[in-house]
């Protein structure tokens, strides 16, 4: 607006002067003498301040700028001699030379913008901008040349090479200007786009006027080149503070894929033609103007009524129904030409994955409305959080992806901790409020990959490392958590035959009576030996068995092979202690699990009071779907026991609910049972199991201090490496032989 109202001024004063040669060769001289010197300054500045990826871009317009100088330095010589300012061989000379590095430097940027996908959109405006101009200046400049017999090589170079020159420079301006619609440099584009068409122009003008020999400076013609050289002076000086975006809703007109322009264009320039051919108006001619407003009005219902279908269309394959954020689709399609116009731009790119941590409690527990209502609301907090430089999608159900552009690693942890606190924030819907938080895991492109699919994994792998840490955290993806999803990988897919290749085994540690010391029992333990991972820890093992349903194959033939032994010992040696197999809440859940068991029991012919399942914390998070199999459970006569008591999500409300049997105290407090408030506890959940009727046992027992101290407190059961470690099954028998006795 400031370059339009300056050359609005400048045209005022060359009308006022209109009959003072000097003031308007003084202004038509100097003034762009100035402007041209301050692009030069801007770029020398920039040079100086900033690292450029496109030098050749700046390099090609500075050399232009010195030759465009030179021209008006030439000038300016002659004015301070006192002689009429008139273009000669050594001004023009230095002119010319400024339209091969402006061109060269409009072709870098192409070059650099390239874009398939825009050229073909805007293909038809392209093309009908480009036959008008060449139309307009083949009748006006190289026609009435040609006409023309002078055939010097001052008028050849005047009246062919500049105009061709210029034409070329508008080309290539129109055709920047569709490539940087999307580009985040728009506005800088935009100024030079302006610049660069304006100049050209004002050479269409200049040679013209040259043609009919009436150019003298200080014309409309200077005034356009005046206009020109601020637009690029605007450029170079808003590529020093990055504008952050393009607020000229005007625009929408032209860089619309839909927009009307084009057919205006076509009207205009036939009427103008129609006008200058035979400004006569009759039949034929009102019939051609009639005859291509109604092929326009046809053509934009077709193009209104393709614009509608494909609309509805997008909107069905890449939305999501319930948010209206774009779907899973609508990445897997984005996310391989997004990942390749980052690498070739030599930008950055973050993927973020987002899981709502306990959002299928909410689901189950209050209802698929309050479910909808949770991500409904996310997923407007997470709209408003975002940016320009910032894509959101929903997978579906409780997973939404984020691509962040050409954010420091700094900044994108910022942003992400502001996701966090977002999210945490409680959903109120018909009086209940909904709490909820998020496990975020995140990968780099190109750092951590160039291919979608790569990019995708690694930010899962994040995601399921916070969610394991915890939840409600996030992190970032690294090479020591790529070794992890391969080792992670791996396990998978092994554990799906590591029982047929007898590769499962299950240990067994005791347990014992304290005073008088007797073996009453057994722990069972889930050991994998791998043929080339070699001991797999249960730790690692379990969490994979549980997230990919193998816990069901494995837990079933853990019980199994505990009831085959558990016989055994009893027919063989007299043993009749219990034994613990640990469980697990996808255990529990299953349809079948109860008949499993009971079936079991019936294979083995044996009593279930020999047999205690031993509940994880796990469990405590889906009290209420389990309680009903574990009382169905009782009803085969089977002991239930509560690991690790006094941790995680056990409570007294737990022991209350639950049909329970024994409570285990954390070896935690036992290993530190020497500290006052670790022994406080100890026998705060001694009392607790005498009042309730519970056996209480005490796990992790590894030295004579603890047991006397635990014995000093009143705990009758414990197990740990003080008496035994786990150990494999050929050993069992021996040991029963040399520690029990019936009496």
């Amino acid at each position: 607006a400031l370059n339009v109202f300056s050359a609005l001024i400048l045209q005022l004063v060359f009308f006022i002067y209109h009959d003072q040669l000097v003031v308007r060769q003084f202004i038509g001289t100097f003034i762009p003498l100035i402007l041209s010197l301050l692009v030069i300054a801007q770029i020398i500045q920039l040079v100086k301040t900033k690292h450029l990826d496109d030098w050749p871009f700046w390099g090609a317009l500075f050399i232009a700028m010195l030759f465009y100088v030179g021209s008006y330095l030439v000038w300016a010589i002659d004015f301070i001699k006192g002689e009429v300012v008139v273009s000669t061989r050594l001004s023009f000379g230095l002119w010319v030379m400024v339209y091969p590095f402006l061109f060269y430097a409009l072709i870098y940027k192409i070059v650099q913008l390239r874009n398939k996908n825009h050229v073909y959109q805007y293909l038809f405006h392209i093309i009908t901008l480009i036959i008008i101009i060449f139309a307009l200046v083949f009748h006006y400049v190289f026609e009435p040349f040609i006409i023309d017999g002078d055939m010097t090589i001052v008028r050849f170079f005047v009246l062919i090479l500049e105009p061709l020159l210029s034409v070329l420079l508008m080309i290539a301006a129109i055709v920047l200007y569709f490539l940087s619609i999307e580009s985040d440099e728009r506005w800088i584009h935009l100024f030079f786009v302006l610049g660069f068409l304006t100049q050209a122009l004002a050479e269409m003008f200049y040679v013209f006027q040259m043609i009919e020999d009436s150019y003298v400076v200080g014309q409309f013609t200077d005034v356009l080149w005046i206009f020109a050289i601020l637009n690029i002076l605007a450029a170079t000086y808003l590529s020093r503070k990055r504008p952050a975006e393009v607020s000229w809703r005007l625009l929408r007109l032209v860089d619309h894929e839909d927009s009307i322009l084009p057919y205006i264009w076509i009207v205009a320039f036939t009427v103008f033609v129609r006008i200058v051919i035979s400004p006569t108006v009759n039949a034929l001619s009102v019939a051609v103007v009639v005859l291509i407003i109604i092929l326009i009005v046809y053509q934009l219902l077709v193009v209104r009524r393709n614009t509608e279908l494909l609309n509805s269309y997008e909107k069905v394959m890449y939305l999501t129904p319930l948010t209206g954020l774009r779907n899973r689709t609508s990445l897997m399609h984005d996310f391989p030409h997004i990942l390749k116009r980052i690498v070739r731009l030599r930008q950055t790119l973050a993927l973020v994955v987002i899981n709502l941590d306990r959002f299928k409690n909410i689901n189950d527990g209050l209802g698929r409305e309050y479910g909808d209502v949770l991500l409904k609301e996310i997923a407007k907090r997470l709209a408003l959080t975002i940016d320009r430089h910032t894509v959101l999608y929903h997978l579906g159900a409780d997973e939404f992806v984020l691509l962040v552009y050409n954010k420091s690693k700094k900044d994108l942890i910022i942003f992400i901790e502001q996701l966090t606190e977002t999210i945490s924030e409680p959903v109120k819907h018909n009086n209940k409020q909904m709490n909820v938080t998020a496990s975020i895991g995140v990968s780099l492109a190109p750092k951590d990959a160039r291919e979608a699919e790569s990019l995708f994994q690694m930010a899962e792998h994040a995601m399921h490392q916070a969610k394991s840490y915890g939840k409600n955290q996030y992190f970032f993806f690294d090479r020591g958590l790529k070794q992890q999803l391969d080792r992670r990988l791996l396990i998978e897919n092994e554990l799906k035959f590591a029982a047929n290749r007898g590769e499962i085994s299950v240990y067994y540690q005791p347990k014992y009576m304290l005073q008088p010391e007797a073996l009453v029992g057994f722990e069972a333990l889930f050991r994998w030996h791998h043929e080339t991972l070699g001991f797999i820890s249960p730790a690692e093992a379990i969490p994979i068995a549980e997230e990919t349903g193998h816990i069901n194959l494995l837990g079933y033939y853990i019980l199994d092979e505990v009831m085959r032994e558990v016989v055994r010992w009893q027919r063989d040696y007299q043993f009749f202690g219990v034994v613990s197999v640990n469980v697990s809440a996808v255990q529990l859940r299953q349809m079948d699990f109860y008949q499993q068991v009971k079936f079991l029991l019936e294979k083995h012919n044996l009593d279930g009071k020999y047999i205690e399942l031993e509940l994880t914390e796990s469990v405590m998070m889906t009290l209420s779907d389990v309680l009903p199999k574990l009382e169905q459970l009782k009803t085969l006569g089977l002991k239930i026991s509560l690991d690790d008591f006094g941790t995680g999500y056990s409570s007294l409300f737990i022991l209350k609910e639950l049909p329970i049997d024994t409570i285990k105290i954390d070896q935690s407090f036992v290993r530190t049972i020497d500290d006052a408030r670790s022994a406080n506890i100890v026998k705060t959940i001694l009392d607790i199991g005498s009042n309730l009727g519970l056996q209480v046992i005490a796990e992790g027992i590894e030295d004579t201090d603890s047991l006397n101290t635990l014995t000093e407190l009143g705990c009758l059961f414990g197990q740990g490496y003080y008496y035994a470690r786990p150990m494999p099954l050929e050993e069992v028998a021996h040991y029963i032989k040399a520690h029990y006795t019936t009496e």
